[in-house]
Parts: C-alpha cells; sequence; structure tokens
C-alpha cells in the first residue's frame, strides 16, 4: 500500500509504444512517481500484477488482446487497494461509467495536460474518484439534480457508496466494514433506492452529480 514518504508504484497499460514512452518520459524526473514497469498488452500486465503489486494502474481502453473495461474489472477482482486511472482517447459517457462501473478510480481523456495527469496520479492515493474537467462536463451533460434535491445518506451509507465507487463487490464491502454480506447488500439497495437508479453505473453517475464522491 502506498505511504506518502515514499514514491507512487505505477504500472502503465498502453498499446500505442509512442504515447507509452511519451507518459514515460513525462513521469521519469518526478520523484514522487516510481515507474513500476510498462506493458503494451492487457494480459502480460495482469499476469505482472499477480507477483509485483502496484499502487496505480495508468490503464488505455483499447487494448490488443483483451478490453480495456474488461481487464479493469480482472484487476479490481485481483487487488481491491489499487487505484486505477483510465486514460483513453474514448470520449464516450457509456464508456466512462462503464469503466467506473467495472472497477476504475479515475478516468481522463488523452488530451489532458501533463501536470493534470501528474495531480490526477496522487490524487488518486487520497480519493476514490478522479476526474478530469472535460470528463466531468460529459457525464453533466447526461443531466444532473436541481438544487435542494441532494438525498441524505447516513455515514455507513456513505462509506458504501464510496467502497461501490472503487469497485467492491458486497462480499468485499462486508469484509471491509466488517459487517454481513446481507447488511451489506441492504445499503446498497437503499443507496439506489435513495438516489433513484438501478444499476452501478447510474450509482456513481448519481453519486458524482451529487458530489458524494
Amino acid at each position: 500500500m502506498y505511504n506518502k514518504q515514499h514514491p507512487v508504484s505505477l504500472l502503465i497499460i498502453e498499446d500505442h509504444l509512442l504515447m507509452q514512452e511519451g507518459i514515460r518520459s513525462l513521469l521519469a524526473n518526478n520523484p514522487d512517481i516510481a515507474l513500476a514497469g510498462s506493458f503494451t498488452h492487457g494480459l502480460e500486465a495482469l499476469a505482472f500484477l499477480e507477483t509485483q503489486p502496484a499502487d496505480v494502474v495508468l490503464l488505455d481502453i483499447s487494448l490488443p488482446d483483451i478490453s480495456g473495461i474488461e481487464l479493469c474489472r480482472r484487476i479490481r477482482q485481483l487487488d481491491k487497494s489499487i487505484r486505477i486511472l483510465a486514460l483513453s482517447a474514448s470520449a464516450e459517457r457509456t464508456i466512462i461509467l462503464q469503466m467506473l462501473q467495472n472497477g476504475a478510480n479515475g478516468y481522463m481523456l488523452k488530451n489532458t495536460s501533463s501536470a493534470a495527469l501528474t495531480d490526477a496520479i496522487k490524487q488518486l492515493i487520497d480519493k476514490r474518484i478522479v476526474l478530469g474537467a472535460d470528463v466531468q462536463e460529459i457525464l453533466a451533460a447526461g443531466g444532473s439534480p436541481g438544487p435542494g434535491e441532494i438525498p441524505h445518506l447516513t455515514r455507513r451509507e456513505k462509506e458504501v457508496l464510496r467502497l461501490i465507487a472503487g469497485g467492491l463487490t458486497n462480499p468485499q464491502i462486508a469484509s471491509t466494514l466488517a459487517i454481513s454480506i446481507l447488511t451489506a447488500e441492504t445499503h446498497r439497495k437503499n443507496i439506489m433506492q435513495k438516489l433513484k437508479v438501478n444499476n452501478a453505473a447510474a450509482l456513481i453517475k448519481a453519486a458524482i452529480d451529487y458530489s458524494l464522491l
């Protein structure tokens, strides 16, 4: 797990070598970030993570051997504490929500500035969700709640919501919070009812709109 006394351990998964080299060059002189490895194929990166954990994974959506969404899900299953930042050329709202639903902690477009990318990597350690400004606009374009409509969530429900946003399943949430699986399921259902959604992607979208994450 990341310790602020040590650099953030970063793994890059990007199939375009030029882009990959650009990211490595960008971060090479940053003392707060240490490169754990870089891969062009997702399954190779997944095998690496099984024996060499990292703090943050920088993940492209389009890979030659596996979709970024599926890889994100598998990485989250492998390590519930790892932070996953999607870096993609895709500005499709559905893709963004699917990545968040499958365990990504952040999403940024590839046209983001070097400073914004560096800041996002560091912020991921302390925050559950980090979104680029343009990504926030894309999500907001789907419709935001009006003033005075923010649902009230209990402290425990907010904890569960953050864990859902982190990609954790009900059994994982139960283990993390030392509660029963049935209690975790009940909290999830109550949160969805309060936010008036019926799936995880819509839940995360609503939570972002209400500034609950």
